[in-house]
């Protein structure tokens, strides 16, 4: 069976020009992953297309536009970004850069203090527009104040001071950490001699540093590590919703992870084709007959999708932690 690209590149309706619809496309790069904060894709235009000829680019794209990005083949079109101008080059051809619902984040300023504050209520007074999911809403963040700051800024900060990453998905905020949070993410299965380009999985010895933290009652921190000193390091936060763990229980989480972790024979990542889409925040079965020791599921950390007009639609898969 043949497979023919497609793409289709939406810039809905605003105030000054009609949904515009675009099929034709030099370049897309869309990059996402859990711990970037803010999900981006840079578009290449060709100046060319019959509709740009004789008109400013500033008639059709302005930063703080919409874009919606659908790639697939055969006519089977899949949604890949969907997000904000970034900014535009005005030059040939034409370039957009563009993030995720980040966007709008970055350009809310606020100033907000509180005496002692969770962090599922920060989440609920800073970002009110939005669903929001995560498994740490308890935790106590003591004492925080911050002027003129973007929300996006003060949602970095949360995560420099409790490991608690903050990511779009559509317009629902995630805050939390794939590693820690034990909840079902959908799989996506991959022959490795059927979907994948190459592979770059690398044996390792199993050696790695777990550390492990818990936010206690008044911001008190609690870590616990198990494991290689040293070695490359694995950090975890443990979620206690009652706030009443010991540095016992933490060790011996610490320890089970680690137990599982130097099970992990291989790192790195795998390139695929355009289809199956893989995003991450979900869990790689991966299968080989040449290698089966390389069999099991992976946490996916980042994808990286190129597409362009030389017919080339890959998927740089970044491969985390097994997921046992």
């Amino acid at each position: 069976m043949s497979y023919t690209m497609c793409s289709r590149i939406t810039f809905p309706a605003n105030d000054s020009r009609k949904e515009l619809k675009i099929n034709f496309i030099t370049s897309v790069e869309i990059q996402s992953s859990w711990k970037m904060l803010t999900d981006t894709a840079d578009v290449v235009l060709p100046r060319k297309l019959k509709i740009f000829q004789g008109k400013d680019m500033e008639t059709y794209f302005q930063p703080g536009d919409r874009i919606i990005i659908e790639l697939g083949y055969n006519g089977n079109l899949a949604k890949e970004f969907e997000g904000y101008i970034q900014n535009v080059s005005r030059g040939v051809p034409v370039k957009l850069h563009c993030e995720d619902e980040m966007y709008m984040l970055k350009r809310n300023t606020v100033s907000y203090s509180q005496r002692s504050v969770t962090l599922g209520k920060l989440l609920k007074d800073l970002c009110k527009d939005y669903d929001i999911v995560t498994s740490f809403g308890d935790t106590e963040l003591g004492a925080v104040r911050y002027s003129n700051m973007s929300v996006a800024a003060i949602l970095e900060d949360v995560r420099k001071k409790t490991g608690l990453y903050s990511y779009f998905i559509g317009k629902t905020l995630y805050c939390g950490n794939v590693y820690s949070d034990k909840t079902e993410l959908p799989e996506t299965r991959i022959y490795l001699e059927r979907n994948a380009v190459s592979q770059d999985l690398q044996m390792t010895g199993g050696e790695y540093e777990v550390v492990a933290t818990a936010l206690l009652k008044g911001g008190i921190k609690l870590e616990a590590k198990a494991g290689k000193k040293g070695a490359e390091t694995v950090n975890l936060n443990y979620n206690d919703k009652d706030q009443s763990v010991t540095l016992e229980v933490l060790t011996k989480f610490a320890e089970r992870y680690y137990e599982a972790l130097k099970k992990q024979k291989y790192k790195g990542g795998i390139e695929l084709f355009g289809i199956p889409s893989v995003t991450h925040g979900r869990v790689i079965n991966l299968s080989s007959d040449i290698t089966p020791e390389m069999n099991g599921k992976y946490y996916v950390e980042k994808v990286t999708k190129t597409f362009s007009d030389n017919a080339t639609y890959r998927q740089k898969v970044e491969l985390g932690g097994r997921f046992e």
